[in-house]
């Protein structure tokens, strides 16, 4: 399990990494990682605007908000990944909630029963959707390896020291490998 240091530095890291895998604890550290920056720096944008009136807090939030939304992105994808889900349905979560946005805009405009009902039966399969996408989020990493790679528990028991055959390394016996042999030749002058 990282801790909160390990998984910010993590995913920062692999920034634009969108294969692979992400542990929750890493997923969840920078979730919380992301609240603070986001809502801190709204924060001291509202703040320094009442102050000096040149900086407001949404320029200030939505500019670390951007500058964070690529490793969130790839954070999530790399979560689904290590619960066995395609990345793709990241792209199905925000693309259902940015057609629900659309869709309500646009059926305000023409607000008869028919529509209503047709509007309320879409938010329920968006929703019911967006539900599904988040609840994978909490679920734990899958045990067995597949196509995104190797479990992040098999990793870990992979890393834990083996106290049967443990041997500091200089005892541990290397495979002899020949170094090439380069044959040095006279210097002889042709002049």
């Amino acid at each position: 399990m990282l801790g909160p240091f390990e998984s910010v530095a993590t995913s920062l890291i692999n920034y634009a990494k969108f294969s692979g895998r992400a542990t929750r604890s890493e997923f969840w550290w920078f979730q919380i990682f992301y609240a603070v920056c986001f809502y801190g720096s709204h924060s001291l944008g509202d703040a320094l605007h009442h102050t000096y009136s040149g900086i407001n807090g949404y320029i200030l939030g939505g500019a670390v908000g951007l500058a964070l939304i690529v490793p969130m992105l790839s954070l999530q994808v790399r979560r689904l990944h290590d619960v066995g889900w395609s990345g793709f349905w990241v792209l199905a979560f925000y693309g259902s909630a940015i057609s629900a946005i659309i869709v309500v805009g646009l059926t305000f405009a023409t607000a008869t029963l028919t529509v209503l009902l047709i509007l309320f039966a879409y938010s329920v399969s968006v929703l019911l959707l967006m539900l599904t996408v988040m609840f994978q989020y909490f679920r734990p990493s899958n045990a067995k390896g597949d196509i995104y790679g190797d479990s992040s528990i098999a990793k870990q028991a992979l890393e834990m020291p083996d106290v049967q055959n443990f041997a500091p390394q200089e005892f541990i016996p290397q495979p002899y490998i020949p170094q090439p042999r380069y044959i040095q030749l006279p210097y002889t002058s042709y002049a």
